[in-house]
């Protein structure tokens, strides 16, 4: 009695485990559809939202890069994740670190974006973590960069 007991607990345990599978290849003959993730609103503690940035991202870390150049980084950086997760795509969940991402911008093969990214990444980190505030010339540099890539007409 005691080992067909096991052995009905065990085809159960086995049966739970692989339900999936079973669900795919046992059950209907239709193809199961993946639930479709959303996009994350909030990344590295930024809201990255679009209806959360403003419409001229560069113009306003621009203005608040003299008061506030955390904040400004802050913005540049968000407003390039909100990009890349909504216009580009990309995959991004709020676990993956800031290098995942910029392996993920790696991956979409466009050098001036790749640039850009790498760019805003080590200073958003120099300032986030080493509380390192960059000079007029980065925000200068990001700034025109921002608008070189995101000014015009952007992937749908």
């Amino acid at each position: 009695m005691l080992l067909w007991s096991a052995l009905a607990i065990l085809v159960v345990l086995l049966c739970w485990r692989y339900r999936d599978w079973l669900r795919t290849f046992a059950g209907r003959s239709r193809i199961p559809t993946r639930a479709h993730n959303p996009s994350p609103t909030q990344m590295f503690g930024l809201d990255v939202a679009p209806e959360s940035l403003p419409s001229d991202v560069a113009g306003e870390a621009e203005r608040l890069w003299s008061e506030n150049p955390r904040a400004a980084l802050a913005l540049l950086y968000r407003g390039l994740l909100s990009i890349l997760l909504h216009e580009f795509r990309l995959p991004l969940k709020t676990a993956h670190t800031e290098g995942e991402v910029l392996a993920a911008v790696h991956r979409l093969a466009q050098p001036q974006l790749v640039r850009f990214a790498e760019c805003v990444t080590q200073h958003w980190q120099r300032q986030a973590y080493g509380h390192q505030d960059a000079d007029e010339t980065v925000r200068d540099r990001l700034c025109a960069e921002w608008r070189a890539l995101f000014s015009t007409a952007r992937p749908t």
